[in-house]
């Protein structure tokens, strides 16, 4: 019974660490694509507000930087971390409302290198609901596993007080048959002990010694008589 108590909450707990070990990596992944990708209207703005070739180069690295890291947190987020058809449909929304920003981030910097500033402020200005969509696209999915992470906390919450009640009645079910079992032994104890004191005042009672005393008088006197 100990056994089982220890291995019902061995996999209670396993159950519990195995979904936060799942969920918390995804939803940092996630945040991370989100924390790259609101950088980028940050950037694009700089750079069309510089001019110096040297600090331009600069912007350019960081922007083509953080749309990589982006890219790369979604495809590792597909690759590990999804948990359901649910949250592959919300990562395909994300995917989508990012690959139509990567044109608006794309057309601004042809733009702008081509000497058109203006240009591509006007055109970012534009496509500004497109950066909201990404940005809803993200939250959506965020929501959807932070829920699920809230739901999954709730079902092994759950599960660990089963685990603990079941345990409390393992070990008192132990402990009613380890009381069960001395209450038997005292009984078979007593039991013993009754039938031995019945048995030696029967051998030392006065009859009993009465007809050992006449038994050891007539030895002791069997010889003188039968001369």
């Amino acid at each position: 019974m100990v056994a089982c108590a220890i291995l019902l909450l061995d996999h209670v707990y396993t159950k519990a660490h195995q979904s936060y070990a799942h969920t918390v990596p995804g939803v940092l992944k996630s945040d991370n694509a989100f924390r790259q990708a609101v950088l980028l209207p940050a950037f694009l703005w700089e750079y069309l507000a510089v001019s110096d070739p040297v600090e331009k180069s600069k912007l350019a690295s960081r922007i083509a930087v953080a749309h990589a890291q982006v890219i790369a947190a979604l495809d590792q987020y597909e690759n590990e971390d999804v948990a359901g058809a649910q949250d592959q449909a919300s990562l395909q929304t994300v995917r989508s409302a990012y690959a139509r920003y990567d044109v608006v981030r794309k057309k601004v910097l042809v733009l702008a290198d081509a000497g058109r500033p203006d240009a591509a402020r006007d055109f970012l200005v534009a496509k500004r609901l497109v950066f909201v969509e990404l940005v809803n696209a993200f939250d959506k999915q965020r929501w959807y596993r932070v829920d699920t992470a809230r739901r999954n906390a709730d079902k092994e919450a759950a599960a660990i007080r089963r685990g603990k009640r079941q345990s409390a009645l393992m070990c008192l079910a132990i402990i009613v048959a380890i009381m069960a079992s001395g209450l038997m032994l005292a009984r078979k104890i007593g039991h013993a002990l009754d039938e031995t004191a019945l048995i030696e005042p029967t051998a030392t009672s006065p009859a009993a010694l009465e007809q050992s005393n006449q038994a050891s008088e007539y030895a002791a006197g069997a010889p003188g008589r039968s001369s």
